[in-house]
């Protein structure tokens, strides 16, 4: 494909960010997507309810404020990943955490004593307007809060508290028995007849 010299794709209009809109992605393609160099890339992926968790996890840790608050809005939010952005040093993730209809009401109560007033004045929107939310996806469903995520390599785990990938070590299958080794007989027990006695000879 050639194409003139000097253009070049608008950032949000790139086919890579075509392709992280369209739905039915697989999870390794989505994976390969939440570590473009572009942001606004990044920022889609976050925004998708199909967001694996090692994935929103990683991008709860972006850099870039709007890639956070996209995942801070996103109704699929994991219960753990809510807690990490109510803490985020930008008032704008808060906020848009907030705004989800998704947030724990435990976690709006919390920050309706933020020190940040424009936060404070969100929980307490958040609070009156009473909305009623979706359930949470709940940690028990997530063993120690981590997932598998397919990817172009194999298997990954994500550590939460960095938001990379951890190495996994592999449990070793259960040898299967050798085709040579004859089967060794199942012991039965044999129960004595009640009232039966043997008279000894002599």
């Amino acid at each position: 494909m050639i194409m003139a010299r000097g253009f070049s794709y608008a950032p949000g209009s790139s086919p890579e960010a075509e392709d992280a809109r369209q739905p039915g992605l697989h999870r390794a393609h989505i994976q390969a997507l939440s570590q473009s160099k572009n942001w606004l890339v990044r920022e889609i992926i976050g925004e998708r309810e199909d967001c694996p968790l090692g994935v929103m996890v990683s991008l709860a840790h972006d850099s870039h404020t709007e890639v956070r608050v996209a995942v801070a809005k996103n109704r699929a939010i994991a219960r753990t990943v809510m807690e990490h952005l109510s803490r985020d040093k930008h008032p704008e993730v808060v906020i848009a955490l907030l705004g989800n209809p998704s947030v724990d009401m435990d976690i709006v109560e919390s920050l309706a004593y933020h020190k940040r007033h424009d936060i404070r004045v969100a929980a307490a929107q958040r609070l009156d307007a009473e909305v009623d939310a979706p359930a949470a996806m709940p940690d028990a469903a997530i063993p120690e809060l981590r997932e598998r995520v397919e990817a172009y390599d194999g298997s990954r785990v994500y550590d939460f508290a960095t938001g990379k990938p951890v190495e996994l070590h592999a449990t070793p299958a259960p040898a299967a028995p050798s085709p040579e080794a004859p089967e060794q007989p199942i012991p039965t027990r044999t129960a004595p007849i009640r009232g039966f006695r043997v008279d000894q000879a002599g």
